[in-house]
C-alpha cells in the first residue's frame, strides 16, 4: 500500500518526510513537495525529480548541470550594478526588466529609467542614451561572465564524468563568480 508522502526539500536535498499533509501547517517559506514512500532524507530533489542518495554517476551529472544551470539564471536575474550615472546604482534583471532595458537602449533617446541607490530607494532616474547603453553593456558583461563560469564548471563535469570520477563530480558545484 503506497503512503501519500511530503518532503520539505532545502537546498535540493530532502531535509524532512511527514506523512501528515503540511498545507497550512508550516510557515510559506519552507517548500514541501508530495513524494512516493520511498522517498528518504537526504535525496536530492532537481526539476519535479527525487533522486536517492546512492545514484549513478550519469544521474549525479545530470542533476549537477541541472543546479548550474539555474544557479546560474539566478544570478543572472538577480540584479546588477552599474556605474553608469557616476556613482554605483543597483539594476534589476528579471526578463521583463532586461526587455525594457533593451528597449529603452534601442530608443535611442534619454528617458528616466529605474535603478536603486545605495541606500536601497529606487527611483526612474534621468539617463541620457548614452548612459542607457553604457547599463546594458554592463549588464552584458555581468551576464557573459556568469555564462562563462558556468559553462566552465560543466565542461568540469563532463571532464569528471568522462573519468568516471565521482569524488571530482561531487567536488564541483556553484559560486558565483567575484567581480
Amino acid at each position: 500500500m503506497v503512503i501519500t508522502m511530503w518532503a520539505r526539500v532545502e537546498n535540493d536535498t530532502v531535509a524532512e518526510l511527514t506523512t501528515t499533509d503540511p498545507d497550512g501547517r508550516f510557515h510559506p517559506s519552507l517548500c514541501w513537495v508530495p513524494c512516493s514512500d520511498n522517498v528518504e532524507l537526504g535525496w536530492l530533489y532537481s526539476e519535479k525529480t527525487f533522486f536517492p542518495l546512492r545514484r549513478s554517476i550519469a544521474l549525479d551529472h545530470a542533476f549537477r548541470t541541472s543546479s548550474i544551470n539555474r544557479a546560474c539564471e539566478a544570478s543572472i536575474t538577480a540584479g546588477f550594478t552599474s556605474d553608469a550615472l557616476g556613482a554605483p546604482y543597483f539594476y534589476t534583471s528579471q526578463l521583463d526588466d532586461q526587455l525594457n532595458l533593451t528597449g529603452a537602449i534601442l530608443r535611442g533617446l534619454d528617458m528616466p529609467y529605474a535603478c536603486r541607490d545605495v541606500q536601497g530607494a529606487k527611483e526612474f532616474r534621468l539617463h541620457t542614451a548614452e548612459q542607457l547603453r553604457q547599463v546594458g553593456d554592463d549588464f552584458t558583461l555581468y551576464k557573459l561572465q556568469l555564462l562563462q563560469h558556468a559553462n566552465t564548471l560543466k565542461q568540469q563535469l563532463d571532464a569528471a564524468l568522462d573519468a568516471g570520477d565521482l569524488a571530482a563530480l561531487e567536488a564541483i558545484s556553484w559560486e558565483a563568480p567575484q567581480p
